[in-house]
């Protein structure tokens, strides 16, 4: 059985097949849409609306970020603790859980750990409004951030 890194350069240029044949995950095409923009983007801003899955795009994009641009960071925050234990890193965990092939790491209520590299992994947290220290340290050449509920997050 191969394993993810083995097919690392066969969904590098297409994540939405990689969510969907590795992930296994079935996205709308709205959803399909943000992804693709997640992956050929910079910045990438989605208008809120209430049931359409966005904190679920959010962390097949992530998730899709970490293990096909490696080694890499990604950082999922949110206004509150709960909105990214309970919905960001719940959603991260599940879709790593029900992959088709062992996507590998060490998975904690607010981490993915790769073991053995430091300076690969996905963390989740709430930065206090204005506590820039918090946000102190994140450098990489392949750094994703995910704000989740922008608009409750301090500018």
């Amino acid at each position: 059985m191969a394993t993810h890194l083995d097919l690392q350069d066969r969904y590098q240029a297409d994540w939405n097949k990689y969510a969907h044949e590795v992930l296994n995950v079935n996205l709308d095409d709205r959803q399909k849409e943000i992804l693709e923009a997640v992956q050929n983007n910079r910045r990438v801003s989605v208008r809120s609306g209430n049931a359409r899955g966005k904190d679920f795009v959010a962390a097949v994009a992530s998730l899709c970020f970490l293990y096909l641009d490696r080694p890499s960071k990604v950082i999922n925050t949110a206004p509150t603790n709960r909105q990214v234990v309970s919905i960001m890193m719940s959603e991260i965990s599940t879709i790593h859980q029900k992959a088709n092939i062992s996507l590998g790491g060490e998975v904690l209520s607010q981490k993915i750990k790769i073991p053995g590299k430091p300076d690969w992994f996905l963390e989740g947290f709430k930065a206090a409004d204005k506590d820039t220290e918090a946000w102190q340290g994140f450098h990489s050449q392949k750094l994703m951030v995910v704000v989740t509920e922008a608009s409750g997050i301090d500018d």
